[in-house]
């Protein structure tokens, strides 16, 4: 039967879709990569089915002998009547106990394994049961073989199965409905398929065997139903249990009993079963339990917005797609769990007891564990929309209410820190990170969606839920699905937020156990411990395999913080207990520049030991987790210790010993840079100050006070430290408050104190200080004999590593106490104690020295006073006393004779202090004085001081003779030998000394210099002022000088010098005599140079003698002028020159002197310069060293173009009027060859402004033009700025105002010049405006004109050397012609000076090409014509298309537009090109020429040629010659022009091929262009002779021959051209080199003609035509033979004949000519 649609197609009848079963099936399975797949699915649909317990069975097929069937042991009414298969699988050799074969094991019952060096010892238990399950019995020596079984069976005690389960097993992909129920996909049962082909269910009194339509290779699976008895256990009547038989396809051995045993305890934790047993023939393997150890209590949910998931963590995405969760409530339990495993699986410690189970006494491994289960109600509320979708995509709607549950090990209990192995997989362990081994991290917590998933949660707590979506294999979270994945991250959320509440849940029970136990003072559970565990327990990381899981619930869990008043609830431990984020404080010293310091190191950690009641979080706590510490961080940054909270730490208590020895250690790292961030010294500082360290009476700590009590140090009043050296000594004296106690610091610190000195600038305690303290503390030294024993034992240990200053500072302090011992009179004062040993003669009992400071150091002694003699000041009164007796006259007495005898016999007793007091006792008498006097005031009485009025000691007898011994006494208290240099200056200083003593006293000096070492105080006698020098004063006048002087007066060593030249600046000169001795005493032969320059300055030379003198010695300084010096002095008029109207002072007139800066003077004479300007420039001659030091400042010896220049600009009538006008021009032109000499520096701006450019103005009638010859215009000139200046560019409308415009001269060169000094343009000023008329009906006539303008335009291109203003392909394209009645042109001058613009006479023309017409603008491609002139047309065109509009363009686009192409091919034009263009385009019939050869006397005239006559060929040369120019500029610049190239002829250089400048005029006229180079000048004088002799050559054959100006040709010299000679702009310029090359310079001038001639000749053609072809070479060949009659006269005239040079090509170089 068949359908027809609306588009007319027959449709067949429907037909159901095949499909592969068992493909299906395989393609399901091979998404399950997990292990244990069909146990899992298996639990799943047992919890649904509300089963409690599971039993997992193994049959083998033949069962071994057992002793226990175990509780419950299934029994069947009736046996099975569906037979299942049995096959046996042949193992590899697997070794049982570590390669133990089972006789090997039963010889040795246990073996020990340890682990690692530390792990306790473990072993195994050998069981012979499970070794006959394991393995087949089999004949000693055989290889091993695993027993295998033919059947697995799985049985539960869930709900039986109603008809609607039977219906939905066989059909795949049909999940389970209830949204309660884990089931979701119908293909959970299908992994039974992974253990078996054909398994069966028995449920309910009901079988369902599942089988394959074509036996085990069959595609499709079929099912059939059987009425089957009930299963029941025994012991549980009633219960009706469901099992699953899954036949193995082949008999397969036990899995992994570990693994599998782990996974089963695993997979109890999260679904609703209590039990799950395991059994192997009947042999009970293990069983695992769970239970409820507590009952569920509530968990405080923070109100608001925290427990709703889009409310407390806004999502967007969340919201639009219309999902809503609540954690609506919270329960936690705690779960216990244990496991009997039969022995001989796991390996246990030696301690472990077994627990027994069975009739055979077998032993089982008995192992619990408790979790802590929290679970949450959630709300969810889905929008219709959503939830479709989600049910299209897992099956079922989504629920309603939910639950999703935490588990995680109970903190209570340690069980997160056990070494489990049944349980090893549930307890997500909390070991501390300092705990674990090196490098080794916590494995995380999984998410369990009915069992273990892939997926870790980020932290260390299990996740269960049923309602969070898994992909279809179980594996991960389905986060692909987008609606799935919104659900399940919606899900994650509240996870986050339950585990928010699980965290204050365990906080607050930590500070509950924490406050009961600090009540009860208890110590049986360690709340420090139970808190690190905790912390690492929600330490947050990355969860694998998707990021997601973590990131969302660390996010979710962390959010509460932005809620209002839930900041305040965040606590964490610290060193102070349980306290919030917020007040805690972390132990980083300081902020570093680049952030906060992540990075806590060991000194930070001594923050706990000294702040104790500052909240830290401590080194325990971090490095228990810390991860946790830097999750928090993070998110609550903690605050940064700084030194403001260490103060108020500080500052309320006083700290002990301990805490003091932490604080230094701390300090001292933290201000050493040993660790970062430093603490800067004064920070330190801050905080010693603050500090106090509680006494210590038994530590020796603090300060004893009068009461006996001991004060507290305080730090701030430290500043030393007690060296290891000192401690060792163990002295008693009581150490100053300054000084820090050992006892406060560090055994580092103590042994190495220099640390404390480099972080407080701390030094060690001195002997110095510590005596003072005990000295000016009391009368402790004056009392107590071992305090003073002591002290004086300190200082003679420190004795040889003390300064004398210190040594005197210990002797002042000693001797105001009585502190040293004596015999027989107690302690007395050092000054009267004596050693045992003393020099005396009188009798007299004396306190000597105690016997034990016999090994003190004698030098100590002595130094503080203990005396080895009696005084001789005693001895000395004894003598005057007996001279007074005996009636002698004191000042006679002559005690120094006595005296000097006694001390020789005695002097090695006489003590230094008896020495010093007997040199200040006035006992000596002196020749012809009347007092005594002391002997350092007297000298020896030696000849040599005779008439220097010096005090000498009276001695009797000579001197001469007198001891030795007896003069180095005197000389020891003070006698003089010689006179100081200072006495002797001051006593010649004195000026009541006549000049005899005077001289006397100077003639001593200098005569002894040597030998009493005067030298040594002459740089010191140098600084002083006493005047004591005779000298010469300046001749200068008295206001000049520098000091008031008079005749005869004297000078110190500074106030003169030893150069005469100083006195022509005011400065005093040693007098003659004295001059050879001025190095002697010092003086200077020059002043210094800055006083000198500025009494230069000051007082310039007033005529030129003072100048030559002044100039001259300041030669002397050339070196050490400086930059600032030269820079200052090149500023100031110094230099003094004739005035100009004062002629040399002649008829007796006085001189007049003006003044001028060193720059403005020339040092050579001006007979040395010939031109004109020399005379404008002031030179001086003060002669040669005076010229250097001028030029040295600033003057010239010569002037230059430079000052030509500066001259022009600031008196340029005077320049002008000095050169006249031809030669100022000329000047001008050498500026415009220079622009060295002012582009980079302010000349050129001035410039700009100057009225120094030469401007002519043209008055009076206009130019007559006569023939050949014209009337000139009166023309006026003056000097202008170059603003005043026009340079005409339109010669057109310059004519109409010339009389009103100062142009710029007719030169190239100046115009540039005026151009870049701002001059402007004729056409700048002159507006044009065009009026067009009617247009007229004649299209013919402008077609014709338009075709003739596109085809001549390009050809006036390549032949022209103009610049264009644009591409000229797009303007011709849109060119058009009009044709018009009128044209006319209206010209204005608009100019500064005038208020209306200038209205030129109305001018009609024939042809224009305006850019604005009048009140309109226009594009300048329009054409206007009249009845045109050619010569307007070409004006129109040149102007529109060329930057300049120059005649001889017009004059060549003229021509162009006149003659024919034929004529223009003959020419030398290529117009080949254009007729090719022409044919191909058809439109104009092309013309054939019957003449191939190419002549230049034939002329086109349309269609036809005619043969010039010899008249046009004779005028067309004559145009030729009179085209010829002489050159008016200054420069050639190789790079502005461009060489003209036309195939297929070569060119000829048409430019040099280097930068040439002009030079001067030779005396003929003829002008010379040098190289630019440095060297111009000196090539120049180099070959001068040779230039003049050149010139005659091309004098004669320019005027001679061909009848040319003279100065048409200019001479140049471009040693590195290849160039003989070139045509520049119809100017012929000569090369030199060339002459000189082909040794011309060496022969008669006939001889060189020839050659030249030639040369001139081709150069000349280059007028009419600038390549080289067959039209040049011809026109040189007419030249050449039109003018060759007068080239033979001149060479007759010099009487020889030479023949003619000829032309070569040179390829690679260009054109030359050679002589063969």
């Amino acid at each position: 039967m068949s359908s027809t649609t609306d588009h007319g197609v027959s449709w067949s009848a429907g037909e159901a879709v095949t499909v592969n079963t068992r493909a299906l099936i395989d393609k399901v399975l091979a998404r399950y990569s997990a292990k244990h797949t069909v146990f899992r699915e298996l639990f799943q649909n047992a919890s649904d089915a509300n089963a409690k317990n599971i039993v997992i069975r193994w049959e083998s097929t033949n069962p071994i002998g057992h002793t226990d069937q175990g509780p419950g042991k299934l029994k069947r009414k009736q046996e099975d009547s569906l037979e299942e298969g049995e096959n046996t699988i042949q193992f590899r050799k697997k070794l049982f106990l570590r390669g133990r074969t089972p006789s090997q094991a039963k010889s040795k019952p246990t073996t020990s394994i340890s682990s690692s060096s530390t792990d306790p010892e473990v072993q195994i238990e050998f069981n012979p049961t499970l070794q006959k399950l394991l393995y087949e019995e089999l004949p000693e020596g055989s290889l091993q073989k695993r027993r295998t079984y033919r059947r697995l069976k799985v049985e539960n005690d869930g709900k039986a199965f109603a008809p609607a389960d039977w219906a939905r097993l066989k059909r795949i992909a049909e999940g389970n409905p209830d949204e309660t129920k884990i089931g979701a996909f119908g293909v959970g049962f299908y992994s039974v398929f992974s253990e078996c082909d054909e398994p069966t269910v028995y449920s309910g009194g009901a079988a369902m065997a599942f089988y394959w339509d074509g036996g085990p290779g069959g595609t499709q699976l079929m099912t059939r139903i059987a009425k089957v008895p009930a299963v029941e256990k025994e012991g549980m009547p009633g219960v009706d249990w469901t099992v699953l038989s899954m036949p193995y396809r082949e008999p397969t051995p036990l899995p992994d009993l570990p693994e599998l045993i782990r996974f089963l305890a695993t997979s109890l934790v999260f679904v609703r079963l209590e039990s799950i047993t395991v059994y192997v023939d009947d042999f009970k393997l293990v069983r695992i339990e769970k239970h409820n150890a507590t009952a569920s209590s509530p968990v405080e949910i923070p109100t608001g917005p925290l427990s709703t998931a889009t409310a407390s963590i806004p999502d967007a995405q969340a919201k639009e797609s219309g999902i809503e969760m609540k954690l609506a409530a919270a329960d936690v339990r705690i779960v216990k769990m244990k496991a009997y495993c039969m022995a001989g699986i796991f390996p246990v410690d030696r301690e472990v007891r077994y627990y027994q189970e069975g009739s055979d006494g077998g032993k089982f491994l008995l192992e619990k564990v408790s979790l802590e289960v929290t679970t949450g109600q959630i709300v969810t509320s889905v929008t219709t929309a959503l939830a479709a979708e989600l049910t299209r995509a897992i099956l079922k709607p989504p629920p309603k209410l939910t639950t999703i549950s935490m588990v995680a090990a109970d903190l209570m209990s340690r069980s997160a820190s056990k070494a489990l192995h049944v349980f090893s997989h549930i307890v997500p362990l909390t070991t501390p990170q300092d705990e674990l081994p090196d490098g080794k991290a916590l494995e995380a917590g999984k998410v369990f969606i009915g069992f273990q998933t892939q997926q870790t949660t980020g932290f260390q707590c299990h996740i269960s839920t049923h309602s969070v979506i898994p992909t279809v294999e179980r594996e991960s979270i389905d986060f692909y699905a987008r609606h799935v994945s919104l659900w399940n991250i919606e899900m994650l959320k509240m996870a986050g937020v339950l585990t928010r509440c699980m965290y204050e849940r365990d906080l607050l029970r930590l500070q509950g156990e924490s406050a009961r136990l600090k009540q009860k003072k208890e110590a049986t559970f360690n709340v420090d411990s139970a808190a690190k565990h905790m912390m690492q327990k929600y330490a947050f990381r990355e969860s694998t395999p998707s990021h997601l899981v973590g990131a969302t619930i660390n996010k979710a869990f962390f959010d509460f913080l932005d809620v209002p008043g839930m900041l305040n609830r965040c606590q964490i431990r610290s060193s102070q207990g349980f306290t919030n984020i917020t007040s805690v404080w972390f132990p980083v010293s300081r902020l570093s520049s680049s952030g906060r310091q992540e990075v806590v190191t060991n000194c930070d950690w001594l923050l706990e030991d000294f702040l104790t009641t500052t909240p830290l979080i401590t080194r325990s706590i971090i490095d228990a987790s810390p991860s946790f510490v830097k999750m928090i961080n993070d998110r609550i940054p903690f605050k940064i210790i700084q030194v403001a909270q260490i103060l108020q730490d500080l500052g309320c208590r006083n700290i002990d010993v301990k805490e003091a020895r932490a604080l230094f250690s701390w300090l001292v790292k933290r201000v050493q840079r040993t660790v970062l961030p430093r603490l800067e010294s004064k920070e330190a500082l801050q905080i010693l100050a603050i500090a106090v360290v509680k006494a210590d009476a038994e530590r020796g700590l603090g300060t004893r006070q009068g009461d006996g009590t001991m004060a507290n140090v305080r730090l701030a009043e430290v500043d030393c430290y007690l060296s290891p050296a000192a401690r060792l000594r163990k002295c008693c004296l009581p150490l100053p408050p300054s000084c820090i106690p050992t006892a406060c610091l560090s055994d580092d610190l103590a042994n190495n104190p220099e640390h404390l000195h480099k972080a407080f600038g701390w030094d060690e305690l001195g002997a110095v200080e510590w005596i003072r303290h005990n000295c000016e503390s009391g009368l402790l030294l004056d009392t107590d004999v071992e305090a003073a024993t002591a002290a004086l034992k300190l200082a003679s240990d420190h004795w040889h590593f003390i300064d004398q200053e210190q040594r005197l500072e210990i002797k002042k302090l000693l001797q105001a106490h009585k502190c040293v011992p004596t015999e027989e009179h107690g302690l007395c004062n050092p000054t009267d104690v004596y050693f045992e040993r003393v020099n005396c003669n009188i009798e007299i009992s004396l306190p000597v020295l105690h016997s034990s400071l016999k090994l003190f150091i004698p030098d100590f002694l002595a130094f503080i006073g203990v005396r080895s003699s009696v005084d001789v000041r005693i001895i000395l009164h004894i003598l005057m006393e007996q001279a007074t007796a005996a009636g002698v006259n004191v000042i006679e007495a002559g005690f120094q004779v006595q005296l000097i005898e006694h001390l020789m016999k005695a002097k090695e007793h006489v003590s230094e202090a008896d020495m010093d007091a007997l040199r200040s006792i006035a006992f000596c008498s002196a020749a012809g004085e009347k007092r005594l006097f002391r002997p350092n005031e007297l000298y020896e009485p030696i000849w040599e001081l005779n008439g220097l009025k010096l005090p000498v000691l009276r001695w009797p007898g000579d001197w001469s003779t007198t001891s030795p011994r007896a003069k180095r006494l005197l000389a020891d208290l003070g006698l003089k030998y010689k006179p100081d240099l200072g006495t002797l200056v001051t006593m010649a200083a004195n000026k009541s000394f006549d000049s005899n003593t005077r001289d006397s006293i100077l003639k001593y000096m200098v005569e002894n210099w040597e030998k009493n070492d005067y030298q040594k105080f002459a740089k010191e006698l140098a600084s002083h002022s006493v005047r004591f020098l005779p000298i010469i004063p300046p001749k200068v006048p008295a206001k000049e000088l520098m000091y008031s002087y008079t005749e005869h007066q004297l000078s110190s060593v500074s106030g003169c010098f030893s150069n005469a030249g100083a006195g022509a600046f005011g400065h005093p000169v040693l007098y003659a005599d004295m001059i050879p001795h001025a190095s002697k005493f010092g003086v200077q032969e020059h002043p210094p140079l800055n006083p000198l320059l500025e009494y230069l300055v000051e007082h310039p030379p007033r005529d030129d003698v003072m100048a030559r003198e002044m100039f001259t010695y300041l030669a002397n300084f050339i070196d050490k002028l400086e930059e600032i010096h030269v820079r200052v002095l090149s500023l100031k008029e110094i230099v003094p020159v004739r005035a100009k109207n004062n002629d040399q002072g002649s008829g007796g007139s006085k001189i007049e002197w003006e003044y001028k800066v060193p720059s403005e003077v020339f040092t050579g004479t001006t007979s040395g310069y010939g031109d004109k300007m020399a005379q404008l420039f002031d030179y001086v001659d003060f002669g040669s060293s005076a010229a250097q030091f001028l030029m040295k400042i600033g003057a010239k010896s010569e002037h230059s173009d430079e000052d030509n220049l500066r001259l022009a600009l600031k008196k340029p009538e005077l320049v002008f009027s000095t050169l006249g006008a031809e030669e100022y021009q000329t000047m001008l032109k050498r500026f415009a060859a220079s622009p060295s000499l002012w582009e980079a520096n302010h000349i050129g701006r001035q410039m700009c402004i100057a009225p120094f450019l030469l401007g002519e103005k043209e008055v009076g009638e206009e130019d007559e033009f006569y023939g050949d010859h014209y009337s000139p215009s009166a023309m006026t000139v003056g000097l202008f700025s170059a603003g005043r200046i026009l340079i005409v560019d339109d010669y057109n409308s310059y004519k109409y105002f010339r009389e009103n415009i100062d142009r710029c001269p007719y030169d190239d060169t100046l115009e540039r010049f005026y151009a870049r000094l701002g001059g402007k343009k004729v056409s700048d000023v002159i507006q044009i405006q065009y009026f067009v008329g009617n247009t007229k009906n004649a299209t013919e006539k402008a077609n014709r004109w338009k075709k003739l303008v596109k085809e001549r335009t390009p050809i006036f291109q390549s032949q022209s050397q103009e610049k264009f203003k644009f591409q000229l392909a797009p303007w011709l394209e849109g060119l058009s012609v009009q044709v018009v009645d009128t044209i006319r042109l209206e010209r204005k001058f608009q100019i500064a000076t005038i208020k209306e613009p200038m209205i030129a006479t109305k001018q009609f023309l024939t042809a224009a090409i305006p850019t604005k017409m009048h009140n309109s603008r226009m594009d300048g491609s329009t054409l206007y014509i009249t009845t045109p002139e050619t010569y307007d047309v070409a004006y129109g065109l040149v102007d529109r298309l060329c930057e300049k509009s120059k005649p001889a363009s017009v004059t060549l686009m003229k021509s162009l537009l006149e003659e024919s192409l034929e004529v223009l091919d003959k020419r030398g034009i290529n117009v080949k090109r254009i007729l090719k263009e022409k044919e191909k385009a058809k439109i104009i019939e092309v013309h054939n020429n019957p003449s191939t050869q190419d002549n230049y006397g034939l002329e086109g005239d349309n269609e036809k040629n005619t043969l010039r006559s010899r008249d046009e060929i004779d005028r067309d040369l004559m145009s030729v010659i009179g085209a010829t120019r002489v050159y008016e500029g200054a420069i050639l610049e190789s790079d502005d022009y461009t060489t003209i190239n036309a195939e297929p002829a070569t060119t000829c250089e048409h430019s040099p091929s280097v930068d040439i400048v002009y030079q001067e005029t030779l005396y003929n006229g003829i002008m010379v262009f040098m190289q630019r180079t440095s060297r111009r000048m000196e090539l120049m004088n180099e070959y001068r002779q040779d230039f003049i002799e050149f010139s005659k050559v091309a004098t004669v054959l320019a005027g001679d021959v061909f009848g040319l100006d003279h100065r048409t040709i200019s001479l140049c010299f471009e040693p590195d051209a290849n160039e003989i000679a070139f045509n520049y702009k119809n100017s012929i310029f000569f090369n030199l080199h060339s002459w000189l090359a082909m040794g011309h310079h060496k022969c008669p001038y006939a001889e060189s003609l020839p050659q030249w001639f030639t040369t001139l000749a081709h150069e000349l053609a280059h007028n009419s035509y600038k390549v080289h072809g067959q039209k040049h070479s011809y026109l040189s060949e007419e030249l050449a033979s039109r003018f060759m009659p007068g080239l033979f006269n001149v060479i007759a005239e010099y009487g020889a004949h030479f023949p003619l040079a000829t032309m070569s090509i040179n390829r690679s170089s260009g054109f030359h000519l050679s002589s063969n």
